[in-house]
């Protein structure tokens, strides 16, 4: 069953805003493109409109719940990760948003423990700077 997860951050006057929708499946029904980015962990973007550059970012939001989706599994079993829907504020986009809604769904859909990355707004660069980057 597909749910929702939304990131956002707001500091002063603008903010990063991603809703993501995605769904866990069996590998079975993934579709070719579908990439393992950890053991028993897969990735399918079917999200329309996003750049291959920004499918990095979200393969860095499976890697920031690594720990936690490794204890998961040895509990469990694989899971597939079906990306179906990113929505995003064209305005004040930084691609590092995807990450975190990624990871925050991954947190949510599976119940792990999880805090999002320390983020903060740099005025010399006018953008947020967040503790990683899929470059």
């Amino acid at each position: 069953m597909e749910n929702t997860f939304v990131y956002r951050f707001f500091k002063g006057t603008w903010g990063i805003y991603v809703s993501l929708t995605a769904e866990l499946v069996p590998y079975a029904d993934a579709s070719e493109k579908a990439i393992e980015v950890i053991p028993n962990v897969h990735l399918d973007i079917e999200a329309p409109h996003l750049l291959i550059s920004e499918h990095d970012y979200l393969i860095l939001g499976v890697t920031l719940v690594r720990s936690q989706l490794e204890e998961w599994i040895n509990k469990n079993h694989s899971i597939t990760i079906r990306v179906i829907k990113v929505t995003i504020t064209l305005t004040d986009y930084q691609p590092e948003g995807l990450t975190c809604a990624l990871s925050g769904w991954i947190a949510q859909e599976l119940g792990l423990e999880y805090s999002p990355p320390e983020v903060y707004f740099s005025k010399e660069e006018n953008h947020y700077i967040f503790p990683f980057s899929a470059i």
